[in-house]
């Protein structure tokens, strides 16, 4: 009876690893997940290690699936500074742009109409912090 119990509690472990590791419907941490990141997902469901009779899971099998873990957290990292690239040059364009339009808001509320006036902030600095600047 002790040992068929053992076997019962053995078998619910796997059963209860894949339901920790299965995709929620409602888990909020998972809606924002690209491609790559399902993929590392799905990889860690799916990953088995080749057993030995002796010392446990074979260590060349382990080598191999670290390789390929590690090269699906590269793409996952590629794919992120490219969104990261994306993002930055969408705000950089857009900063551009508020910027452009502030400065015409100045121009008709202050009456200035000269641009020179407006980009008058590199000469009001000293000269040494212009020269860290420009390097």
């Amino acid at each position: 009876m002790a040992e068929r119990h053992k076997r019962k509690t053995r078998s619910n472990r796997g059963r209860k690893a894949k339901e920790a590791l299965s995709p929620r419907e409602n888990d909020s941490t998972t809606e924002g997940i690209n491609q790559e990141h399902k993929e590392i997902i799905k990889w860690f469901q799916t990953v088995k290690f080749r057993r030995m009779m002796f010392g446990g899971v074979d260590e060349n099998d382990v080598w191999k699936k670290l390789e390929e873990l590690n090269r699906l957290y590269e793409s996952a990292i590629r794919a992120e500074r490219e969104r990261y690239n994306i993002l930055l040059e969408d705000h950089d364009k857009t900063y551009g742009n508020l910027i452009y339009q502030y400065k015409q808001e100045l121009i008709e509320h202050d009456g200035i109409t000269e641009p020179a006036e407006m980009d008058n902030t590199e000469s009001e600095m000293p000269q040494e912090i212009r020269n860290e600047v420009r390097r």
